[in-house]
């Protein structure tokens, strides 16, 4: 599942809102449906069966690989050597990479709360968090490119690895 975003600044909340309006449209349908197609496999029923509590429980267990490519434009790298980045504008990949791997994290789900119940020795679950859940994201490849343009964007692939039952 590949998306392109353009944010109109290039500041963390202005990336984490372009990635959750597009990552809402068009990575979220997608991923639901790799996921109930699952589901209906595993437990030989038909897709239109599986509910989105059965979705949301098995995003859970499920964990993602990320690649983040931005396209930074040719005016931040260097004029004698387009291949080396210029220091005083150049902009640094972990910036780019949180609000990216925070807004995907709304799209992957949420975290739930927990808390230990001696009776039972374990954790159990209390309810839902407001925290995302980028955790789930296990592998993490990011570049900066020359884009060669004027124009700056980002690339970002989110691949659905496999869910634990």
């Amino acid at each position: 599942m590949v998306i392109e975003i353009y944010p109109p600044k290039w500041d963390g909340n202005a990336i984490k809102d372009a990635v959750i309006k597009k990552a809402k449209t068009y990575i979220k349908p997608q991923l639901e449906r790799i996921i109930r197609k699952r589901i209906a496999q595993n437990k030989n029923k038909d897709e239109s069966a599986v509910t989105q509590d059965e979705i949301d429980e098995y995003k859970l267990r499920s964990v993602y690989r990320v690649s983040i490519i931005y396209h930074q434009s040719k005016k931040r790298w260097l004029l004698e050597d387009p291949t080396i980045p210029r220091r005083d504008i150049g902009l640094d990949l972990d910036n780019i990479a949180k609000p990216i791997l925070d807004g995907l994290g709304e799209i992957i789900g949420t975290k739930y709360q927990w808390k230990y119940d001696p009776q039972k020795r374990r954790y159990v679950k209390t309810g839902k968090s407001q925290e995302t859940s980028d955790v789930l994201i296990v592998e993490l490849h990011v570049k900066k490119v020359n884009s060669g343009e004027d124009k700056e964007w980002i690339t970002i692939e989110v691949e659905y690895l496999y869910t634990s039952l």
